[in-house]
């Protein structure tokens, strides 16, 4: 057994430098909460799209959805009931979601490189826009970032010691993650190539820990999977879909790909180089990191965490085709985060060094510059306003005033038109609205799997539309009266003749 030959004095004096990281650590997650629940709540004017569909489908609270697993629309139906503060608690719960997946990393970066490496990770983390901008937007992205922090944790104590319970929390981890975005396995497959190039970790194989992992995992999605195997609903048909055709739409796609995982890196690289004395340094860490060999496990496990997703998503973009969305990076940043900072401590990287202070000071205004800028002339500057630049409690309050002119019957269902921009005014009618609405998007029911054209006819409803309606919109069935063009009501007085709204009167008729 080995002893520490350090001192009381030197030991205690390791204890007070983890004390005082932690304690900047902590401040920095309170202050970078409390400021992106602020500034959206004062420059934002309604939910966003995603958030949008977490509304009009978290009120039926299913198991199983045909796009995604079902964590964040329940999530944001919690928010809604929490009226009048329903804006700020779907910011929360964003933050909270992201600044938890963050912590995993950060312990990941504690454990392998020290409170060094944990502050440069938290700072590379939270001036990342997958950790500023991207949680106002609560979504399945935002919602697997808890679960990949987690999993980055729990991982590496299962990789590491072997011990039957860290498999398991590593497997409720994956599993949890399920509950919120298939993407989990991206992260998942990295890992697992990492623990097939380290001998020591390959050989727990013939132990029951990965084993027990496996069943803890199916254990905690079993409830979805009975409930893919008994419903029509086939989230996994959406999440392996492709939309891209053609060797140039695949090359394409798969460049763009990389080069905004290039652009989520950008702020990571900077504090690294502002961290580190040499530079050049830095850059003899990184190629030795990238190709780190079974006698680095650190270096094997940060970098399949890291590259491992990107590689899976970027294959999948080449050779079938997958149109790679940008925002799929979200949850990988915290990987990133946790690579660069390991790059950073290894190549002498300093957390206490001035400069440093003053860059990320400087990151830290332009995220909430550029944030407040965008958000202000956004609704001044475009001639058709993008979905979320309009007053949603205002045009509740306008579509509140119609009803009660066109029927004397609460308002149970609305009928949306206009593809994404009429599937978020609906949603954000459904989530400031203050009663449970069903939601029905016409032209595609496979997103409206609990309602249907029948049972619009029964109770009536609401035609909500950002193209101009006929009476004959929806077809002879669900004839459109009382057929009104509104503006919707932009944020900040700003106006424009295109910001339009269509509402309309099915009259309630059952056969």
């Amino acid at each position: 057994m080995m002893t520490s030959l350090a001192s009381p004095a030197q030991r205690a004096g390791g204890r007070d430098d983890v004390r005082t990281a932690l304690v900047l650590v902590g401040l920095a997650f309170l202050v970078h909460v409390l400021l992106w629940i602020a500034l959206p709540s004062l420059l934002e004017g309604s939910i966003r799209l995603d958030v949008a569909e977490g509304a009009i489908g978290g009120q039926h609270w299913r198991i199983v959805y045909a796009r995604h697993p079902p964590f964040t629309l329940w999530l944001t139906e919690m928010a809604r009931l929490y009226d009048p503060l329903r804006y700020q608690f779907v910011y929360a719960i964003g933050q909270a979601l992201a600044v938890g997946g963050l912590a995993g990393a950060v312990w990941l970066a504690y454990v392998v490189s020290g409170a060094r490496g944990a502050i440069l990770a938290a700072a590379m983390g939270l001036l990342s826009p997958y950790l500023t901008i991207s949680p106002i937007e609560l979504n399945h992205n935002i919602g697997v970032m808890l679960f990949w922090g987690l999993t980055l944790a729990t991982g590496w104590f299962a990789f590491s010691s072997g011990k039957a319970r860290a498999w398991i929390l590593f497997g409720l981890s994956v599993g949890g993650g399920l509950w919120a975005k298939y993407a989990i396995l991206h992260l998942v497959a990295g890992l697992g190539i990492a623990f097939l190039i380290v001998p020591d970790w390959r050989r727990q194989l013939l132990r029951p820990g990965p084993w027990l992992a496996v069943v803890a995992g199916a254990v905690v999605i079993a409830p979805q999977v009975w409930a893919l195997a008994t419903h029509d609903s086939d989230p996994l048909t959406w999440a392996v879909r492709t939309e891209v055709t053609g060797l140039l739409d695949h090359v394409t796609h798969t460049l763009a790909f990389t080069g905004a995982a290039l652009g989520a890196i950008a702020p990571m690289v900077l504090i690294a180089i502002v961290a580190c004395p040499r530079p050049q340094a830095l850059a003899g860490v990184v190629r030795r990191l990238l190709l780190a060999p079974p006698s680095d496990p650190v270096g094997v496990y940060v970098t399949w965490a890291a590259i491992g997703p990107f590689l899976v998503i970027a294959l999948a973009a080449l050779f079938f085709g997958v149109d790679a969305k940008s925002h799929w990076l979200t949850p990988v940043a915290l990987s990133f985060a946790v690579w660069w900072a390991v790059a950073a401590v290894r190549a002498g990287g300093d957390p206490a060094r001035p400069r440093l202070r003053l860059c990320l000071a400087l990151l830290a205004a332009a995220f909430v510059v550029g944030y407040a800028t965008i958000r202000i002339l956004s609704p001044m500057v475009q001639a058709k306003p993008h979905y979320a630049d309009f007053d949603g409690p205002e045009m509740a309050a306008i579509v509140n005033a119609y009803w009660q002119r066109v029927s004397d019957r609460p308002l149970e269902a609305i009928v949306t038109q206009g593809v994404q921009k009429g599937r978020q005014l609906g949603g954000s009618l459904a989530f400031d609205l203050g009663h449970p609405v069903n939601v029905f998007e016409e032209a595609s029911e496979h997103l409206s799997p609990w309602t249907s054209a029948e049972e619009v006819r029964c109770t009536g409803a609401l035609v909500a539309s950002t193209v101009p309606l006929s009476p004959d919109t929806l077809g002879p069935e669900l004839p459109i009266s009382q057929i009104e063009q509104v503006d919707r009501p932009l944020v900040r007085g700003a106006s424009s003749q295109n910001g339009k709204a269509w509402l309309g009167y099915v009259a309630p008729s059952c056969k």
